[in-house]
């Protein structure tokens, strides 16, 4: 399973965080590229994904807690004063039972505007999540992973109005067997340089 940015739900996030901001800065998820290609597999002609075959959700107590990442962003690049910088990460849980050949997938994910000085930018996303993930066995296998995109965006418009990025990072920063531990705020400190 590789996590995904998929430019509908990075678009959904980023309109909620970038509310009232500019309008060229809200269509920032016009120009964040997709990630991965998801679980399943792509029709290219019909550019429609079809999912892997689902387990049906299992009767158990949830998984939750809180996801949060901090970033400690360092400015390199020539970016305009005033720019705005935008934090993105996202997470996903995959569980596999090869006796049955199903799996299921869930994914979070959030955004925030950092906070600028200088050649520094921080921010911090939170991100709570309730999943319903069965018990790691000999047949059923999880996963957990983590990606995060940092990034700037300038007024200036592309053919089709949208914004131009004036600089991008991002990377998986986080794949493991070992969920987080319910009921925890599990923390991860991220240095990025732009």
């Amino acid at each position: 399973m590789r996590i995904i940015t998929i430019q509908a739900l990075t678009a959904l996030a980023l309109g909620v965080a970038l509310a009232g901001t500019s309008p060229a800065v809200a269509q920032l998820s016009n120009i964040i590229p997709p990630h991965g290609s998801g679980h399943g597999d792509r029709d290219a002609q019909r550019g429609e994904f079809s999912i892997d075959d689902l387990d049906p959700e299992v009767t158990t107590a949830p998984l939750t807690g809180t996801l949060e990442v901090t970033f400690d962003v360092t400015i390199k690049s020539a970016i305009p004063s005033g720019t705005p910088l935008y934090c993105l990460a996202e997470f996903g849980a995959t569980t596999r039972n090869s006796t049955a050949s199903t799996s299921n997938v869930w994914e979070e994910s959030n955004v925030e505007i950092a906070t600028v000085s200088g050649s520094k930018a921080t921010c911090t996303i939170k991100i709570p999540y309730s999943w319903l993930i069965p018990k790691a066995s000999t047949t059923i296998k999880n996963q957990f992973l983590g990606v995060y995109a940092v990034g700037a965006v300038t007024g200036l418009t592309g053919k089709k109005g949208n914004p131009r990025a004036l600089r991008t990072s991002s990377h998986e920063f986080l794949k493991t067997a070992t969920l987080p531990a319910n009921g925890a705020i599990t923390k991860y400190t991220l240095d990025v340089t732009i």
